[in-house]
């Protein structure tokens, strides 16, 4: 019995080994999957972000438009036609920074090499036309034995030190003008011969035999039909140009036309809000005058009024005061007067008929500002009363309606 006990523990052992076994495979497995899965992610990503990054880039015309720098320089040379097959380049091992550049003959980079400094530079030779044209490009190290031919010893030395550290800066330049199939170390202008260099470039290219198409004849004709090509195609880019500022110019005129007459409808349309804006003021400010008669015929009213009472009071002390009546005292007055003199009794109605009105003072705008806060009023009212309003109370000055 115990042996049999212990076979059965052992078994049970065993078998959750097992399990345990199987159940970290799968989760090792799982992890695999999940890792892998993530890895796949991350390069499906990576691969978007630089599919959107790379960008199909414009194709150089060679044009003008852009700027020359030594990197576009060292590409147009390097192109089979371009308006450029020749530049000299400061010696440099971090940049490309371009002293002189052109189309033309061997002369005029000869004419760019300069007699006290360390120059690198490269040409495009270009011989023949059409289908048995060629090019040949020539990498040139111009370090003249010049630089050295001075009297002063320090200024020697100093040369001397520039020349060799110039000429270290020799493998970065070839890797950043190049590629080129023939180079030529110059010392001395003599050695920038175009018959030099056509010969060089012979013993390079032609293995076997004599080539005849390579020679100054046949580089001058393929040069000359190079300058013909760009000054035509610069004449057909002139012409483009003007034929679209020219349209440009007519539809900026034409969309100015329309700017105008736009401008002539809008123009109409507020003098007319403005002759009628101009007869509502008037009609307001007539309303407000009419209202301000009524109020002088009242004042003028009072006013007489009171003159009477006071003149009857006057004609009573008088009375008491003197036995002098009126009709007489009036006779005396007349008899004192001139003779040509006029009548000088005026009525009491006559006066108040000669009086000129009072003009009123309020301007239209004014008269807009009391209507807009009474229609104001009106609205802060018609919120209070209603029940889901935020609106509370109201403050309201007390004021006579003004007569339209």
């Amino acid at each position: 019995e115990a042996d049999a006990a212990a076979a059965a523990e052992m078994a049970e052992t065993e078998r959750l080994r097992l399990e345990q076994e199987d159940a970290d495979k799968k989760a090792a497995e799982e992890e695999e999957e999940k890792q892998k899965a993530a890895e796949e992610e991350e390069a499906k990503k990576k691969a978007a972000k630089k599919k959107r990054k790379i960008k199909r880039k414009k194709k150089d015309d060679w044009s003008d438009d852009r700027e020359w720098t030594g990197k576009r320089i060292v590409a147009c040379i390097h192109a089979q036609t371009s308006p450029l097959n020749w530049a000299v380049f400061q010696p440099s091992d971090s940049d490309v920074i371009p002293m002189a550049f052109g189309h033309g003959g061997l002369n005029d980079l000869r004419d760019a090499l300069k007699p006290d400094q360390v120059q690198y530079g490269i040409m495009r030779l270009t011989f023949g036309e059409g289908r048995f044209r060629r090019s040949h490009w020539i990498f040139v190290c111009w370090s003249p034995d010049s630089m050295t031919k001075v009297d002063s010893q320090k200024l020697r030395k100093k040369r001397m030190a520039d020349r060799m550290h110039n000429i270290g800066y020799k493998g970065f330049m070839q890797k950043a003008i190049g590629p080129y199939g023939v180079e030529v170390l110059a010392e001395d202008y003599a050695m920038v011969t175009l018959e030099d260099w056509i010969l060089r470039v012979r013993r390079t290219v032609v293995v076997d035999g004599h080539d005849d198409f390579m020679n100054a004849e046949s580089f001058q004709k393929a040069l000359d039909a190079e300058k013909a090509h760009f000054e035509e195609r610069k004449r057909k880019q002139e012409e483009e140009k003007k034929k679209k500022l020219a349209l440009e110019k007519k539809l900026r005129e034409s969309s100015e036309d329309e700017e105008d007459v736009y401008d002539k409808d809008e123009q109409a349309k507020n003098r007319k809000k403005r002759k009628r804006k101009k007869k509502g003021d008037d009609e307001d400010a007539e309303g407000d005058e009419e209202g301000d008669d009524d109020d002088d015929d009242a004042d003028k009213e009072t006013e007489t009024e009171t003159d009477v009472d006071a003149k009857t009071a006057e004609d009573v002390t008088s009375d008491v005061l003197s036995d002098v009546t009126a009709d007489e005292a009036l006779d005396e007055f007349k008899e004192d007067l001139p003779a040509d003199t006029t009548d000088l009794t005026v009525s009491m109605s006559e006066a108040n008929t000669a009086k000129p009105k009072r003009r009123n003072t309020v301007g239209p705008d004014e008269l807009k500002k009391r209507d807009v806060s009474s229609q104001l009023c009106y609205e802060s009212i018609t919120l209070v009363k209603r029940p889901d309003s935020d609106l509370v109370w109201v403050l309201v000055e007390p004021r006579l309606p003004s007569k339209k």
